[in-house]
């Protein structure tokens, strides 16, 4: 099987058909882009010691090798793309190193039954010393795979990305972006546990319901709801009077808060650039 586990089938979903709108390159000079994210890889588990950008690195590195994301091959981009305002490569390092060692789960089929596949979400990399140089890396065939297969997907927007301030927000934001097109479906439910997985709050942190929803999920639902297109709510789901999970609710915005929405990205842009000044 040469090292690949052996529930991977060689066919290939609809999810790499998805084609990317704009110039990833120029994403830093506020110049949008719209990239498909494999829904597989939206709503893992195990991700909770991995940064806002980590993730975000993750999916530019995803979205750069695109065109040639189902092959098992070398993939290189430029230090200063994915940097972005900092002008340090150590932080730039330490996130590779956490894609690299943190094993995540996703959900797959192994054997007709639903299992937990354990992976790290970056394989070898290369790096060139020099601050202009670049970072030459490649998946693992098990996520090339993972891919490859894909049939659901989220189509994100790179200035909504840089625009979210925590990995929470991130991770909401993906989710509720996978979900938007499904025009059958304006609601679901999870339980504590799984919520807390999927948006990455780490065991030990905010136990207490008062605290994830005032630390965690408020302030989520606010930059979401505000950045993206759909309106997000979340509603605890209560057993008498303990908190056992949330009902997630999201419905698409007018024209004329999509034209709102469009400002304050607009704004952020502006303050983003007059920072890197």
């Amino acid at each position: 099987m040469n090292g690949v586990i052996a529930f991977f089938t060689m066919s290939t979903g609809r999810t790499v058909l998805q084609k990317i709108d704009g110039d990833l390159r120029r994403i830093w000079e506020g110049v949008d882009c719209v990239f498909p994210k494999p829904g597989e890889l939206i709503e893992i588990r195990g991700h909770a010691n991995l940064t806002m950008q980590d993730r975000r690195t993750f999916n530019l590195l995803m979205t750069n090798a695109w065109s040639r994301i189902t092959l098992n091959v070398e993939h290189s981009i430029k230090k200063s793309d994915l940097r972005g305002e900092h002008r340090s490569n150590e932080r730039l390092s330490n996130t590779i190193d956490r894609l690299m060692k943190t094993l995540v789960v996703i959900k797959v089929v192994h054997d007709g039954k639903p299992s937990d596949l354990k992976v790290q979400l970056l394989g070898p990399t290369v790096e060139n010393r020099d601050d202009s140089g670049n970072l030459y890396y490649r998946f693992l065939p098990e996520l090339i795979e993972i891919i490859s297969r894909s049939d659901h997907w989220a189509r994100l927007q790179a200035q909504v990305m840089l625009a979210l301030t925590s990995k929470y927000s991130q991770n909401l934001y993906e989710m509720i972006q996978r979900r938007s097109g499904l025009s059958s479906k304006f609601s679901e439910e999870f339980s504590i546990p799984e919520i807390r997985d999927i948006l990455g709050v780490a065991d030990g942190k905010m136990t207490r319901w008062p605290d994830l929803r005032r630390f965690c999920i408020e302030p989520a639902v606010a930059e979401v709801a505000e950045l993206s297109s759909c309106y997000v709510r979340v509603e605890p789901i209560k057993h008498k009077r303990l908190v056992i999970g949330v009902k997630m609710t999201w419905f698409q915005k007018n024209d004329e808060d999509q034209k709102t929405t469009y400002q304050v990205i607009e704004q952020h842009k502006t303050k983003r650039r007059s920072e890197k000044k």
